[in-house]
């Protein structure tokens, strides 16, 4: 994991997969600006996919620590209605980003 977050960062921001993308969500590196390129993925499609299922970053995102909301407050206002776009998408298509909003 370690090694393909540092071949991310080498490349052109614009140039991030998907998956490279996901793996950084999920590594919570380069906050906030992956956040500025995730939000408008995840405003176009609540489950966008980054590399893992369908939904996986914006479920990374619902349970992250308040404070990499600090330099984006407003996108953390707008993860309730994402998360219920998310929610709406047929049970085929959304189910396992509902899977992984379980708590245990």
């Amino acid at each position: 994991m370690i090694g393909d977050i540092w071949r991310s960062w080498k490349k052109p921001i614009s140039d991030l997969t998907p998956e490279e993308l996901g793996k950084l969500v999920v590594q919570r590196d380069g906050f906030p600006i992956v956040l500025d390129l995730v939000m408008p993925k995840l405003r176009a499609d609540p489950l966008f996919d980054g590399g893992y299922y369908p939904g996986d970053v914006l479920s990374d995102l619902l349970r992250s620590p308040p404070e990499i909301w600090i330099d984006r407050p407003e996108y953390e206002a707008e993860l309730a209605a994402l998360e219920k776009r998310a929610l709406a998408a047929g049970e085929d298509t959304n189910f396992a980003f509902r899977k992984s909003l379980v708590r245990f």
